[in-house]
Order: structure tokens, then C-alpha cells, then sequence
């Protein structure tokens, strides 16, 4: 009874202990100083002063670029990021990119071409992709309705499990994805 009674206080001291400034910092995207600095050159109401802070802005937010400190991506980069990563549990992207995070956003299928399939000794196929994408078949049953070459189509199931449906017909096949 003493040890339930230690732990509930452990647990009441976590849940009431404040989360460091950084970590609260950590969890939400800031904009980078290069691009706040542009920003910032809008509420010049001098002309001479907002063009040549904007020159100056503009040019640290190139070299920024250049060096690699600063990326710029576009909704096209997003999506075949989203198509490239499907299948995979990859937490901290929504912190990267916060736009994926929209439901209107979320891949739900995608359409790949079979460029090899193998069976592993445990009876599971392997199809391996066009595009680089790996999956392996969740369950050990014969797959009939897959050849190579073919066009399948990919989706999200129930319980965050995927299935291959081919255009042959057949029952889909459920997988996950391994590369």
C-alpha cells in the first residue's frame, strides 16, 4: 500500500511540475530569423529605409539558403514527400512541415508499379517498388492476384495497417511498409 501511495505521489509531482521553457519552444515551428528579418522590413514607412532593408534582408535570407540554413520547399515538395514517406510512422514530420498535419493534406493511397517480388522463407512476400518503396506482406498466404509490372494501388486500412489491391481483382493483401 505504501509503494501505490509513493508512486501516486511521483506521478502527481510530474503531472504538476511546469515543462521547461525549452522543451514548450521545442514543440511548436519558428520561423527562421533570416525570413523574420524580411518580415520585419515590411513596417518600414520610410521608402529609401524598407528598400534598403529589404535589400539587406533579402540577401541574408539567400546566403541562409545557400548555406543550408534555411530550406524552402513548395506544396509539390510536400506532396512527394508525403507519397515517398507513406507507410511510415514518421512523428516529428508534422513538426517540420506543419501543412501535412491537414486532413486535406493526408495521403490516404498511392499507385505504384511492382518492379520485383520475392518470398521469404517464412511464406511472406516482398514487393519491391519502382519508386524504392518496400513491403512485405503481414500475412503468410499465397499471392495470386500480384505479378510484376503490374499497377497496385496502396491504401490505409483499419488499426493503421496498409493493403494492396491489385488490378487483377482477388482479396487485397495486407502489408507494411519495410524501406
Amino acid at each position: 500500500m505504501k509503494y501505490a501511495i509513493a508512486a501516486m505521489s511521483a506521478v502527481a509531482v510530474l503531472w504538476t511540475t511546469p515543462i521547461p521553457a525549452v522543451a514548450q519552444e521545442a514543440a511548436a515551428p519558428t520561423t527562421p530569423q533570416a525570413l523574420e528579418a524580411v518580415y520585419a522590413c515590411a513596417s518600414e514607412t520610410d521608402q529609401a529605409r524598407r528598400l534598403a532593408c529589404y535589400d539587406s534582408a533579402v540577401s541574408a535570407l539567400r546566403g541562409a539558403q545557400t548555406s543550408g540554413e534555411v530550406v524552402a520547399i513548395d506544396r509539390g515538395d510536400v506532396a512527394r514527400m508525403q507519397r515517398d514517406s507513406f507507410g511510415f510512422n514518421l512523428p516529428s514530420i508534422g513538426r517540420l512541415l506543419p501543412q501535412i498535419g491537414h486532413d486535406d493534406n493526408v495521403v490516404d493511397r498511392v499507385e505504384v508499379t511492382v518492379a520485383r517480388m520475392s518470398v521469404g522463407a517464412s511464406g511472406r512476400t516482398t514487393f519491391r517498388m519502382e519508386d524504392g518503396q518496400v513491403w512485405t506482406q503481414v500475412d503468410p498466404e499465397r499471392v495470386y492476384n500480384v505479378r510484376v509490372g503490374d499497377i497496385v494501388t496502396i491504401r490505409r486500412a483499419s488499426i493503421g495497417s496498409f493493403m494492396i489491391s491489385s488490378p487483377r481483382g482477388g482479396a487485397g493483401i495486407r502489408v507494411r511498409r519495410a524501406e
